[in-house]
């Protein structure tokens, strides 16, 4: 016995066990076919890259190529990853204390230089214009000073 039936025309998945619910609020799909639970696991996983479920001619799921992104929708992401990569940068300063060091004067010279550095980072991101995204040169986090030399911290 399945447990689901899919709808090619939702391209969704609607649980039989709720089969009741969906009657009453008159959204049960007329073109559900019964999936075995493979079939659930599988198209309701994170998909392959770049593929999108879509609903196959035979009315059942299938993977599609995803439809290319528009410009709006590149330089959205483009900003989304620049106030993420903001958003670690602050979180990585703040793990440090240095802006309450900085206060305190509490910052030994080598913490005052990643700081400057991580500042100049931020100050970057901030400036950044992501309307050319995806051509976009990303500013790359400092290398950071510690007792042993140079090393590079990838965020």
């Amino acid at each position: 016995m399945t447990n689901y039936v899919y709808s090619a025309e939702h391209n969704s998945f609607f649980p039989i066990a709720l089969k009741q619910a969906y009657i009453q609020a008159k959204s049960w799909p007329k073109d559900g076919v019964d999936v075995d639970e493979d079939i659930v696991a599988e198209f309701t996983s994170e998909p392959p890259t770049e593929k999108v479920r879509v609903a196959g001619e035979d009315g059942l799921p299938k993977w599609a190529g995803a439809p290319s992104k528009t410009g709006d929708e590149i330089i959205a992401a483009a900003n989304h990853k620049r106030l993420n990569i903001i958003k670690l940068a602050n979180i990585y300063i703040s793990e440090r204390q240095w802006p309450s060091k900085l206060i305190l004067e509490r910052l030994n010279d080598i913490e005052k230089v990643n700081f400057e550095l991580w500042l100049d980072f931020l100050d970057a991101l901030e400036t950044l214009d992501v309307s050319n995204a995806p051509d976009i040169i990303w500013p790359k986090p400092p290398e950071f000073v510690a007792n042993s030399g140079l090393a590079t911290l990838m965020v």
